[in-house]
């Protein structure tokens, strides 16, 4: 009886010795018990809300991981991946929170219980306690996501359990031969484009997260702006080739003057050629029907037209007659 009593309290012991060191805080945020993943993430959003000169400091948390301070939070805290924070901004702060695809909510003020404070926990995170699972559960059967419109994500839904900080060792990123589309994580619904890249822009990114729909890594800056990994390339693109030489003419080739109705000649043809390429380019086509020609025509004008919408969406000065610095434009490669 007394070996069998020994051996329980043996067993007792060691379990809570293996709950101590397994616990996942190994960190900390300001002060607060944190972990690792959890500090990457409000580094990421620090950096958002900081360059969008929303906050001029770090968010303060008031309430850290591995915490059963609170009896309130109803052990929510116990695992990591979970904190609260001051209300302050507390609605900017949900909205770029959740675009990186964090559970984060404010909690109005409750009589005696707690004070108004905005409530996180990391998405698909395993670290999380019981409670703070069953939360994260809720929320993404409700809503998808952390989307700041708060519908189901049908494309983009970020797996903020992954998602890692890139800012202290950042790489230059480049877009590669095909360019490089950027798309806001606020509209991921639709997958609504924010812009497309040229091929050769570059930029440094903040922080990677992983599509836990398509499984598609995506890196973002502090816009944020989410561009597909795939697409981009750590190695500074070659030079640029040779810009196309406009053939010889009796006519300045590269003066507004010498294109419009009455205008022939071989840089007619060449300026046709070289708004065929600029269309191909943003997949567009141009309105010859069998190639550009030496005599200055319609289709001439309204194929400029069609690029120069493009160039310059809603422009006055979209008439399809070619400006000096949209012909010094059309004697380059896309980029």
């Amino acid at each position: 009886m007394l070996v069998h009593l020994i051996a329980v309290t043996l067993l007792l012991v060691v379990s809570r010795v293996s709950v101590t060191m397994a616990s996942p805080c190994n960190t900390t945020y300001h002060g607060k018990r944190s972990n690792t993943k959890l500090n990457e993430y409000f580094w990421c959003l620090n950096r958002i809300m900081q360059h969008r000169r929303h906050e001029r400091s770090d968010i303060t948390w008031t309430q850290g991981a591995c915490s059963n301070a609170v009896r309130a939070s109803a052990g929510t805290h116990a695992g990591g991946d979970a904190c609260d924070t001051t209300a302050y901004n507390i609605f900017n702060r949900v909205k770029f929170g959740r675009m990186i695809g964090g559970n984060y909510h404010f909690r109005r003020a409750l009589r005696r219980v707690w004070s108004a404070h905005g409530h996180f926990t990391r998405l698909f995170s395993k670290l999380v306690s019981s409670g703070a699972r069953h939360q994260n559960n809720v929320w993404v059967a409700r809503y998808g996501n952390g989307l700041a419109d708060s519908r189901k994500a049908l494309d983009f839904l970020p797996d903020s359990s992954q998602l890692e900080f890139l800012g202290k060792t950042t790489t230059r990123r480049y877009a590669k031969s095909n360019g490089v589309t950027g798309y806001s994580q606020a509209n991921a619904v639709s997958k609504r484009k924010v812009v497309d890249r040229e091929p050769g822009w570059s930029f440094e990114p903040i922080g990677r997260v992983r599509d836990n729909k398509t499984g598609k890594v995506y890196v973002f800056n502090a816009s944020p702006t989410f561009y597909p990994e795939a697409d981009l390339t750590t190695t500074k693109p070659a030079s640029a080739p040779a810009k196309p030489v406009p053939p010889a003419t009796t006519e300045d080739a590269m003066s507004p003057a010498s294109y419009g109705p009455g205008h022939e000649g071989k840089h007619i043809t060449w300026f046709g050629q070289r708004v065929v390429v600029w269309l191909a380019f943003y997949g567009l086509k141009a309105d010859y029907l069998v190639g550009p020609g030496p005599v200055w025509g319609p289709t001439d004008q309204s194929s400029m037209r069609k690029l120069q919408e493009k160039w310059s969406p809603g422009a006055s000065t979209n008439d399809g007659l070619p400006g000096t610095k949209e012909l010094q434009r059309l004697a380059s490669d896309p980029r």
